[in-house]
């Protein structure tokens, strides 16, 4: 598809380690993937052979399922970074991600198997609410900074833009979750 070698962000916009490791691997078997341009809705097929790929660029909550792949593209010599994110945050703000224990683990794990160089710890977004004030945020920065050393060499932070989903999830969470969202800066 590709006159050279491409970066291929593989799950930027869904989370491709955390609920997608058996399709990932198939395609990668079968050598290629098909994506679907959201606003075009044009569909592009995309090689996925070794000398078409420089290297991968992920995006999970959770590595976890998708770590024997890891050691597979590794394997094969295949360059990859991780984009890791782990807030802390409480269950009523993060109900679908591992306990930050587990993901402080998993980030370890990385980090041996592979070197620190290819995680990128996310600290993201950075919601003000009444559960998480600005204090909590940075007991909680420093707890999670401490745990991590030695795994990561870099931290990504950013505050949230609340799209119309954001902000619709956000209201159903504070009146299930009896919290407030302060306004975001």
């Amino acid at each position: 598809m590709f006159p050279n070698p491409v970066l291929i962000s593989a799950s930027r916009r869904t989370d491709i380690p955390a609920f997608f490791t058996p399709w990932f691997q198939e395609c990668l078997r079968s050598g290629f993937c098909e994506t679907q341009n959201p606003f075009s809705k044009k569909t592009y097929h995309v090689s996925l052979k070794q000398e078409d790929v420089l290297g991968w660029i992920f995006w999970s909550r959770n590595y976890a399922p998708f770590f024997e792949t890891l050691r597979t593209l590794h394997a094969q010599g295949q360059r990859f970074l991780c984009h890791l994110t782990i807030t802390g945050y409480p269950r009523a703000l993060e109900w679908h991600t591992p306990p930050t224990a587990q993901a402080i683990e998993t980030a370890r794990q990385i980090a041996t198997a592979f070197g620190p160089d290819v995680l990128q710890w996310r600290y993201d977004p950075i919601l003000l609410t009444s559960l998480t004030p600005p204090e909590w945020h940075l007991r909680n920065f420093e707890m999670l900074a401490t745990a991590l050393e030695g795994s990561v060499r870099r931290c990504i932070f950013s505050f949230p833009t609340l799209y119309r989903k954001t902000t619709r999830n956000l209201a159903q969470a504070e009146s299930e979750n009896n919290f407030r969202v302060w306004s975001i800066p």
